[in-house]
């Protein structure tokens, strides 16, 4: 019934817990105040003949105590949202800093909707296990026993009945609550499919259109849409058998005590006063019981949401990477890079670097060439950290990357992938990504260096803007010049490149070409190329095959060799 996971997350609250319990126990008393008091005015009355002025102390009392109960409900509703809203918010920071921190690997598995879906929705489902659930927990923990209690030392065999029958009700709603565990959990997989197809649809959209299947898609939304209508049907029609069963338990149980006491009332085995005091404590005594089976149907959209947040905050790509990472790293002006016998691999049946070895001296421009699959792209996931070798190290100016920071290390690193990522932001705040204290001035420097002042200037609003997600508004030319201008910006020692001249133009790659000469001049540069053109001038070409290197050379030097490298360039230039 408790999730112990959601528990220890409220412990951490144990002022705003405590307060809930005291508020509870607050609540509790005010219940049994209210059937005193009621029952001293109405046995005053009708039975004693008394008149309205000599209960009026009474009724102020009564008026009091209800006026206390329902301040008491309130601060009992508010207490419980401010926790709920603490515990979403910091599980949302916590999820979401931690998926940050895997970075792209880890969460390549993942599909970005259902991600979506679970850091906005997923968490919003916690609100009624905290604003409902555990708060009547607390109720159905004090309420009944306080009652109890009380009508213990007044009457011992409706004592009896209470304690006999009230087990009843926590009992079926454990019975029809597992029934109902895993339509909840069919729910909200449904829920998470249509999130994460519907974003699917929406970023392939363009290619749905050219091959005329977004009509199509339609249908399967639709399809997925009737599934969550009717398993959420389901779960509603267990939710109202479940409110009917502990209603009519609740219910025959109030009337088995009505009965008894009613008899007894005949037989003059008990006064008026304390029978009447009973039958208004009995309703009061499996209320919060009913209550919580209420509560327990509302929270299990929360229990079954926190199975999959805390399944995603169990990922991790690198077991206790933040332990070894102790050397802070200040940034440098050159740096080296050294793989020692490193190793990786995604599927234990195929690895894809074996015992990869090699320096690439500080100012030194290295590339890497290879068939698809060789490893190339896994090289550039080790170096920024987004993985960790399985064996084997790599050294920076001879220290462990391993035990340099992350952050400390990114600032020495700067990357221009193939498809840079444009965010729906302003051109500026896009560039600025490679310096946080960047001025507009520093902007336009950076812009200038990669060519791409002059096309910024052409937009509607210059530096100022705003792009499209992905940045729909450019062209991909213009994309990667403003990735350039960010790494300008970055000004970092190291430059990894993922051929960012390709399916350019002639005229775009000629510009883009010297724009690239300019960034990584005197820089520690890798290539990894895909057009044998793009090495010619480097330092040192690496061929890769099946994560290992055949050959390691520059152009000259591997052109004279004939070998692997030659048999690529002759492929490449069609003259095989």
């Amino acid at each position: 019934m408790l999730d112990k996971r959601l528990v220890t997350e409220a412990k951490l609250y144990k002022y705003r817990f405590f307060k809930l319990i005291a508020l509870s126990l607050v609540n509790a008393i005010c219940i049994v105040l209210t059937a005193y008091e009621m029952t001293t005015i109405i046995n005053g009355v009708f039975l004693e003949k008394l008149l309205i002025s000599e209960v009026v102390s009474p009724l102020a009392i009564l008026l009091f105590v209800m006026l206390a109960k329902s301040i008491t409900m309130w601060l009992t509703e508010n207490v419980a949202h401010g926790i709920a809203q603490n515990i979403k918010g910091n599980l949302r920071t916590r999820l979401l800093n931690h998926m940050v921190r895997l970075g792209p690997i880890p969460l390549a598995k993942e599909q970005t909707g259902e991600l979506i879906n679970l850091l906005t929705e997923g968490i919003n489902h916690l609100d009624d296990y905290f604003t409902k659930f555990l708060p009547q927990i607390i109720s159905t923990a004090i309420i009944p026993l306080l009652i109890l209690l009380i009508v213990l030392p007044v009457d011992f065999k409706t004592a009896i009945i209470l304690l006999i029958t009230a087990p009843l009700i926590p009992i079926f709603m454990t019975l029809i609550g597992r029934l109902a565990s895993k339509e909840n959990k069919e729910q909200w997989q449904t829920l998470s499919r249509i999130s994460a197809h519907f974003l699917d649809v929406i970023e392939g959209l363009t290619t749905l259109k050219i091959f005329n299947q977004s009509i199509a898609q339609i249908k399967i939304i639709e399809k997925l849409s009737n599934e969550f209508r009717d398993i959420t049907l389901k779960v509603l029609r267990l939710a109202f058998l479940s409110a009917l069963v502990l209603e009519l338990i609740a219910t025959l149980s109030v009337a088995l005590v009505a009965v008894t006491i009613g008899l007894r009332l005949l037989d003059d085995n008990i006064t008026f006063f304390t029978a009447f005091f009973l039958l208004l404590l009995a309703p009061e005594f499996y209320l919060p019981l009913r209550q919580l089976g209420t509560a327990f149907h509302a929270s299990m959209s929360g229990t079954t949401a926190a199975d999959r947040i805390y399944q995603v905050l169990r990922i991790s790509a690198d077991e206790d990477r933040t332990d070894t990472e102790t050397l802070v790293f200040n940034k440098q002006q050159a740096l080296s890079i050294a793989f020692k016998e490193v190793a990786f691999s995604y599927n234990a049946k195929r690895p894809v670097l074996k015992d990869f070895t090699i320096d690439i001296k500080a100012g030194e421009h290295a590339a890497i060439v290879g068939a698809s699959g060789s490893g190339k792209t896994t090289l550039f996931n080790l170096l920024l950290k987004f993985i960790q070798p399985q064996s084997g190290d790599i050294f920076i100016n001879g220290l462990p990357l391993a035990k340099i920071k992350q952050r400390d290390w990114l600032r020495n690193v700067a990357y221009v992938p193939q498809a840079p990522h444009i965010f729906a932001q302003t051109v500026a705040e896009n560039i600025a990504l490679g310096s946080s204290t960047a001025t507009l001035g520093d902007i336009q420097a950076a812009a200038k260096l990669a060519m791409a002042h002059d096309f910024i200037e052409k937009l509607p609003l210059g530096y100022q803007t705003k792009l499209g997600e992905g940045g729909h508004q450019l062209s991909g030319g213009q994309m990667r010049r403003i990735a350039i201008a960010r790494t300008f910006l970055q000004d970092a020692a190291v430059i990894l490149l993922d051929e960012a001249t390709t399916g350019l133009d002639v005229n775009t790659e000629a510009e883009i070409s010297a724009a690239l000469r300019a960034l990584t001049a005197e820089k520690t540069t890798i290539t990894i190329a895909h057009r044998l053109k793009s090495v010619e001038k480097a330092d040192k070409v690496i061929v890769m095959e099946n994560g290992q290197i055949i050959e390691v050379g520059n152009h000259e030097e591997l052109i004279n060799k004939r070998g692997a490298y030659f048999t690529m360039l002759m492929a490449y230039r069609g003259e095989q």
